[in-house]
């Protein structure tokens, strides 16, 4: 299970300052509507909104100044209107914010009314679901709502004049509710990548054309290489993606993804503190998350598993006990290994755990082992380099031919704490000469 880390001094990526330097942008430039935040699956984004947001709001030098809100895209996109989740969003976090406004739509809710009455042609009730049950218009409205989608099927809300006059009533509320709590409104928007290629456009569309308004900024945090994918889906391969999005978008910032090392010395730190005998460990994972171009997310799940995995493994509690160097070294090799695949080769995982697979040297050399051991710089612990390459070279062929073998395998130990890798026999016995 993912944690959410939710401050900055929880921060491992030294990403504090970045957030400082746009919270600054954002309150310098005047003309600025909406800040892109663009980095790749699983590097940290929601994260980095996350903690950005508390630091703005634990610091009353920017809470003064800033009204932060948040909308996860992703979590609303079965709702095909994105104003009406958005402004749902909005006005769920000003009630539990406690702010001293009785609505942003209460000026509205009287200036909609004469339109709700407007004909049996235009379904109203399909404009503003949902929002009209969160802030109580339904009895206002009720009697000129027409239920009437058999007949109108598809029309086009944005084209008939009441959605316009709709438009225009929240526009006037908004800005009436920004002047009233003085201070710029940040509206944070996730997930956006994730979405509907449909649902996304039309976000980014509401955003443009119903928020392009003073004082209100959004900074979406969004993946940009798989948005572009998504609204060429839409719109075909030969649609310019990039410059269809930057029409959107006032100033992009790429979120650095150059602290993976960084990451992983912090994330190993905490396990050699807490574990023994973890040395040989922490470099084998750290030079195969690295050659398996591992993000953020990768990382932290496969944390999960080790933090999991290591108290119920007796040589890496915290004791006294002592244990070879190249015992260690092989099973650190082994558990690598295995947490590598269960997360980056989920197939194969299964396929080794049900014994369902080639055991030659040859296709375990050239199928199986994901990662070239020689690349590794394994100058650790009581090992030279070409040493422990040398040790651990035909470890996962041999444990795999083994482990094809028969369904069990076991680690033996002897008096003289000596280990060997073996079969049980037929009765049950370790078969020595397996080893």
């Amino acid at each position: 299970m993912d944690k959410m880390l939710s401050t900055f001094n929880e921060d491992l990526l030294n990403r504090k300052q970045i957030a400082v330097n746009l919270t600054n942008i954002i309150n310098s430039k005047n003309n600025l509507k909406v800040l892109a935040i663009d980095s790749g699956w699983g590097t940290g984004k929601t994260t980095f909104a996350t903690m950005w947001r508390n630091m703005i709001n634990s610091d009353e030098t920017y809470s003064s100044e800033l009204e932060i809100m948040y909308f996860n895209a992703w979590e609303n996109d079965y709702i095909s209107e994105p104003l009406t989740s958005i402004l749902s969003e909005l006005e769920n976090q000003i009630k539990d914010k406690n702010i001293e406004v009785k609505s942003i739509f209460e000026r509205g809710k009287e200036k909609i009314k004469p339109y709700a009455k407007a004909g049996g042609e235009i379904l109203l009730k399909h404009i503003t679901k949902g929002v009209l049950d969160n802030i109580d218009w339904q009895k206002d409205l009720e009697d000129g709502l027409i239920e009437l989608s058999n007949k109108v099927g598809q029309i086009a809300f944005k084209e008939i004049s009441i959605y316009k006059n709709c438009r225009k009533v929240l526009k006037e509320d908004l800005e009436i509710f920004q002047k009233k709590i003085n201070k710029k409104v940040i509206i944070f928007v996730d997930e956006l990548d994730r979405c509907k290629p449909t649902y996304a456009v039309n976000v980014l569309e509401t955003i443009k054309h119903i928020f392009n308004l003073e004082n209100f900024i959004f900074v979406i945090f969004l993946d940009k290489q798989q948005l572009s994918f998504a609204i060429k889906t839409l719109y075909g391969e030969g649609m310019d993606s990039d410059g269809y999005l930057r029409r959107f978008f006032d100033l992009e910032y790429q979120l650095p993804n150059d602290s993976t090392t960084l990451y992983l010395h912090n994330k190993n730190d905490e396990i050699e503190k807490n574990f023994n005998n973890t040395v040989y460990l922490t470099r084998l994972l750290e030079e195969i998350f690295i050659s398996e171009e591992y993000s953020l997310r990768d990382i932290n799940k496969a944390y999960d598993y080790i933090e999991l995995l290591l108290p119920n493994i007796k040589y890496y509690r915290k004791d006294d006990c002592e244990y070879q160097d190249s015992y260690l070294l092989v099973e650190s090799y082994l558990y690598a290994f295995f947490i590598n695949l269960k997360i980056k080769h989920s197939n194969m995982y299964r396929d080794i755990k049900n014994r369902s697979y080639d055991s030659t040297d040859e296709y375990i050399t050239k199928n199986i082992i994901t990662f070239d051991i020689e690349s590794f710089n394994l100058e650790v612990g009581k090992y030279v380099d070409e040493t422990a390459k040398e040790t651990l070279n035909k470890v996962i062929p041999l444990y795999l031919q083994l482990l094809k073998k028969n369904k069990e395998y076991y680690l033996y130990g002897g008096e003289e704490e000596k280990y060997c890798v073996g079969l049980r026999d037929d009765n049950g016995r370790f078969d020595s000469e397996s080893k």
